[in-house]
């Protein structure tokens, strides 16, 4: 790997992800260095330290990429593929998927015996007109655990012993192919299939099914009788299942091959529900963020968001005490999601055959459809079926099947609400569906001006639907008290050092710079964007444009920097009297916790420069770390407990390896959005440490941390987990006309990460700890924080939770 593309893959990487460089000594073996981000104490950011050493330190490649190595590593954790397993949420609720599971069995012994029986058939003679052919040939795209490989091994195995015993089997040996382009799920794999002595007739190969270089069987003539593949997402289409069938039928298979899955068709309903409207934005009245000369094109966009989407239409008929559409913080219910059609089937994918594979372009299909009832459509709730074999379907239709959390519903949000079509009830109107090799988008027309549309019908072929920032950055933004809650701390600061005082924005994008230039007239403020990425200076800058900045004698600029590197001469000729962080950090993105810390470990670096005045005020004043237990539905927490099967088996196939990692679920941290999820309150909120932004050096270390806090039940249950957020405290009014400020000084606006604006950090337990009647109101639960240098081990996370039982010594740690 080269230095660019390091410093590339360093840019592009998030806080929670792993960075994995693949060296080559100078013996020409293949090493494995792990990179994980850290918070920089010091002066705040992220820094990238090595994780140690991985089991594949020792582990050599021929030129195809398989790996020669068939020893088990002795290493207990390949931290590679530790966290390689952390960053891919959807891996053990797939595992769990009994039901999918089965189907997939059910279906590729079904595929093995049709394959099979066509190559013995004497009327058909074999796929491949190669009537000496000894072997039975699979390539299974996308490895994952092994799974899907070792059933087509076994299943295959078995029909040609059936086949060996009924009639003259020239066939006598099953090999199969199976490809894995992320390196540490590719070691994983190879040690299920070791543990299920499979090795002799399963080669793993790391790699790109699509890649030129790709040829699985030798010789290249050779192609494959079965394929079998997984490479689905909650939209369908975002894993790339039609490009690599495309390309598997181009190069990999023999005519007439057997293909599992088989076919998919989408369905879907438009729906009335104005709140997914904040997945799109920002839309924030108190400052422009976007390019009026192009309104809404460049912060905003249409995109599809995967959701369960029974969360948006209520809890109503299920009886139980979990709750639905509710976080932690939430005070007040969703307007719930109205259906405003029947289901209609809009889009059909058809694998089996290479001519009915779309080309890369797409299609645009219309469908005709009548409203079911009045109302204003804000998107469209779609989902799909899966034909894994004849007869055998898998469908994520909300209600039908048993619950999972690995392919959910989407909605196709509509980019505005001056863009939603309203419709009246038996209103005739179409409904256009258009895809290419990753996307679905669609688009509503009325009935009577479809002569008019026809002339402009095109394929939308953009990535993502035209979403430049993401949904969580959109709902963070478009959480209306958080937006009203900083312009009032904003004022109040300006308020009390003067419009000529010195601001400064250390956050991503420059939203509050923006809004006390713009909106509170502040004489001289500069915004620091220390992002690797380009979007947040580029989106800064165009707002400055937008806005009109700077206003008549005054002063406003965007630094591209980090905040180590900057001095006082490049503030303007002096230092700040007013500190202004939403903070967010876009390498940060969805981790509160994180942000927060960081924000604080800036400040005490910049005051510790003289950068930042003593006395400066900071926009918020301080964060709270808060938590409480809950319960998770039983099909929620089964999903997360590991690998939930006996015997660490999968459809009778060893998962040893998989869940020696599977057991350590309870070691990192999760993000949930938890309105989506049912659960229940176990406890009050209960406040765990507080990260001051304002004071001395001295003064602003972290109150609570390494202390236990006690969490007391509220209710009865069992307790599956810790959930915890940021609350923000911000000065909205001041008592203090000094200049100067306190912690105690004025009337402070709590913001929360803890509403369905934010996703919340949930804390799995290893074991369920049982809340019983006579436990309400004594606590049961001890709860932790460290922060920083406080860890067990700061070189690869800078904050963990510990919870223990309150008799008991024996704790959890919970890593972020």
């Amino acid at each position: 790997m080269t230095d660019l593309a390091i410093e590339e893959a360093l840019k592009t990487a998030k806080f929670n992800e792993v960075v994995i460089l693949s060296l080559d000594d100078e013996e020409g073996i293949q090493k494995e260095i792990v990179l994980v981000p850290t918070l920089d104490t010091e002066n705040g950011g992220v820094l990238w330290k090595q994780a140690g050493a991985t089991a594949s330190t020792n582990t050599s490649y021929d030129a195809t990429g398989t790996s020669t190595n068939n020893a088990l590593s002795e290493v207990d954790i390949d931290i590679g593929i530790m966290r390689h397993i952390q960053t891919k949420k959807w891996f053990f609720p797939m595992l769990n998927d009994k039901h999918r599971n089965e189907l997939y069995d059910i279906s590729i012994r079904k595929g093995c015996e049709m394959a099979i029986e066509n190559i013995l058939s004497e009327e058909k003679g074999t796929l491949d007109d190669d009537h000496s052919s000894e072997s039975i040939r699979i390539l299974d795209i996308g490895s994952g655990s092994g799974l899907l490989a070792m059933m087509a091994a076994k299943h295959s195995s078995d029909v040609l012993k059936s086949a060996a015993r009924n009639r003259n089997n020239h066939i006598s040996k099953v090999v199969v192919k199976s490809v894995e382009m992320a390196s540490a799920m590719a070691r994983l794999a190879l040690k299920t299939i070791k543990e299920n002595s499979l090795d002799d007739t399963i080669d793993l190969i790391e790699g790109h099914s699509s890649d030129p270089e790709f040829l699985p069987f030798t010789p290249s003539s050779k192609k494959a009788h079965i394929c079998t593949s997984e490479l689905l997402e909650s939209g369908l289409l975002g894993e790339g299942i039609i490009p690599a069938m495309r390309d598997a039928w181009d190069r990999h298979l023999s005519e007439g091959a057997v293909m599992i899955p088989q076919r998919a068709r989408v369905y879907a309903q438009v729906i009335e529900c104005p709140w997914i409207s904040n997945y799109c934005g920002p839309s924030v009245s108190e400052v422009n963020l976007n390019d009026t000369s192009k309104p809404n094109v460049f912060l905003r966009g249409e995109g599809v968001v995967p959701l369960h989407a029974e969360a948006l239409f209520g809890n109503e008929n299920d009886n139980s005490e979990y709750q639905l559409g509710f976080s932690p913080s939430d005070n007040d219910s969703m307007e719930r999601a109205r259906l405003l059609s029947d289901p209609c089937q809009v889009l059909d994918f058809d694998f089996t055959k290479q001519d009915n594979i779309p080309t890369e372009s797409g299609r645009c299909i219309e469908q005709h459809m009548m409203a079911t009832r009045s109302g204003v459509a804000h998107g469209v709730l779609f989902w799909w079926e899966l034909d894994l074999f004849d007869n055998i379907t898998y469908t994520t239709e909300m209600g039908k099947g048993p619950w999972q959390d690995h392919w959910q519903q989407c909605v196709y949000v509509f980019e505005s609400i001056d863009k939603c079509i309203k419709l009246t009830e038996n209103q005739q109107f179409t409904l256009m569906t258009s895809h290419n090799d990753y996307n679905i988008s669609f688009k509503i027309n009325e009935q009577e001006i479809q002569e008019q549309i026809k002339k402009k019908r095109r394929v939308v072929t953009t990535d993502g639907n035209r979403h430049v920032i993401s949904f969580e950055r959109a709902l963070q933004l478009n959480d209306p008290e958080r937006t009203q809650a900083f312009c009032s701390a904003i004022k109040t600061a300006i308020e009390i050092k003067g419009y000529d005082s010195h601001v400064l924005d250390t956050s991503d994008f420059s939203f509050c710079s923006l809004i006390a230039a713009t909106k509170y007239n502040a004489m001289n403020v500069s915004s620091v964007e220390s992002s690797s990425g380009n979007l947040p200076v580029l989106s800064a800058t165009i707002a400055q444009i937008t806005n009109n900045l700077p206003k008549d004698n005054c002063n406003f600029q965007i630094l591209n920097a980090h905040i180590e590197n900057i001095k006082v001469e490049h503030l303007l000729g002096d230092c700040i009297d007013i500190v202004l962080c939403e903070p967010y950090y876009e390498i940060m993105e969805g981790w509160d916790i994180i942000s927060a810390l960081n924000y604080n470990y800036l400040m005490k670096s910049m005051k510790n420069r003289g950068l930042v005045k003593t006395d400066a005020i900071s926009v918020p004043s301080f964060a709270s770390v808060v938590c409480c237990a809950i319960e998770f539905h039983p099909c929620v927490a089964n999903a997360y407990c590991g690998l939930n099967h006996d015997d660490a088996s999968i459809r009778s196939f060893k998962h040893e390896s998989v869940s020696h990692y599977g057991n350590k679920f309870d070691a990192c941290n999760m993000k949930f959005p938890l309105w989506q999820y049912k659960w229940k309150r176990l406890s009050h909120n209960v406040t765990l440490a507080e990260i001051p932004y304002e004071g001395t050096i001295e003064s602003m270390n972290i109150t609570g941390n390494e202390e236990w806090t006690e969490v007391e039940f509220s209710n009865n249950g069992l307790c599956h987990a810790i959930v915890y957020w940021i609350e923000y405290g911000l000065r909205v009014r001041s008592n203090n006309k000094t200049g100067s400020s306190t912690s105690n000084d004025g009337e402070y606006k709590i913001i929360s990460s803890g509403n369905r604006y934010h996703q919340q950090a949930v804390k799995m337990l290893s074991s369920t700890v049982k809340a019983m009647s006579e436990d309400i109101g004594s606590g049961k639960l001890l709860v932790k924080p460290l922060f920083g240098e406080s860890c067990e081990d700061t070189n690869d996370h800078s904050f963990e939770i510990k919870v223990s039982l309150l008799k008991s010594q024996k704790c959890i740690t919970s890593k972020c």
